[in-house]
């Protein structure tokens, strides 16, 4: 089955620097246009999931213009930053290490691996089919870390950009092959 994942447009905290993480953040207009401009970069699909907050929601919901239904969970949520949601990434930067951990995670947060084991569970459940995915950029990055065999001590070092279209193929079988190894 195809995976196509998509990262929500740009959201406030992206605009404005600050670790939104699992906190609601919505769209600006550039995230809106970015969604627009998507919409004619996406290969086919035959079902869409997103994330259940609103920025990834807003994304789907411009990209899908009306031809499939949405479906959402909040297992495609980002990466809950604990304590240090909402303050300035500037701020952070003498701790990256631990923002960069595949296990360590900031106070009260998740780590990568905990976004690993519940987005890569949710996505082993899916039936086969070709599949929009809008998510974020700490889910993404995880997913398509382990699917494209990254070290997991290098997975926090990749980046997707706002509205990026990542797609991986997978066969029968490999998303749960891949849960049970995190």
């Amino acid at each position: 089955m195809k995976l196509v994942f998509l990262r929500h447009g740009q959201s406030e905290a992206n605009a404005r620097g600050w670790m939104g993480g699992a906190l609601e953040s919505p769209l600006t207009e550039l995230g809106r246009l970015q969604a627009e401009h998507a919409r004619g970069e996406l290969p086919t699909f035959d079902v869409a999931w997103s994330s259940d907050l609103s920025r990834a929601m807003e994304t789907a919901t411009i990209v899908l213009a009306g031809t499939l239904p949405l479906h959402t969970t909040p297992l495609l949520r980002e990466r809950d930053m604990g304590h240090w949601a909402t303050r300035p990434r500037k701020s952070l930067a003498r701790q990256k290490h631990r923002l960069l951990s595949w296990t360590d995670a900031p106070d009260s947060a998740e780590s990568q691996l905990h976004v690993a084991r519940r987005s890569v569970a949710f996505l082993a459940t899916l039936p086969v089919a070709d599949t929009l995915i809008v998510a974020h950029g700490g889910v993404i990055r995880v997913v398509t870390g382990l699917l494209d065999d990254v070290p997991r001590d290098r997975i926090g070092e990749l980046r997707v950009g706002n509205c990026e279209v990542l797609v991986r193929h997978v066969v029968a079988g490999q998303l749960q092959t891949l849960l049970e190894s995190l």
